[in-house]
């Protein structure tokens, strides 16, 4: 499954998405899967501080599941983490994912 793992760092708030989520058998969006982000990671491997993982990703449609934290967690625009992500859909499918991203600004 390619997906594509985002996080905007924001003044009040920081954003973490997930989409396209798909079925890889039939290439359709999944919107009823349990998506947990287990961690996220700075460049050196240290589990970013000021959240408390793992975090539920809830769906907001199309393929797409976001999760919004304080703006107290220690994240930095423009600074690489590595994500790690599971998932359950109806059906037993589960996916397993550990993105890359360079943190956005939220705006």
């Amino acid at each position: 499954m390619k997906v594509t793992f985002d996080i905007f760092v924001g003044q009040n708030s920081h954003v973490f998405m997930l989409r396209n989520v798909r079925n890889m058998k039939n290439d359709e969006l999944i919107n009823d899967a349990v998506v947990l982000l287990r961690s996220v990671d700075d460049i050196s491997g240290v589990t970013v501080s000021g959240v408390s993982f793992p975090l539920v990703m809830p769906s907001s449609g199309d393929g797409e599941y976001s999760v919004t934290v304080p703006s107290s967690a220690d994240f930095q625009k423009k600074t690489l983490y590595k994500a790690y992500i599971v998932a359950t859909a109806i059906g037993g499918i589960e996916g397993e994912w550990r993105p890359s991203t360079v943190a956005k600004e939220r705006i």
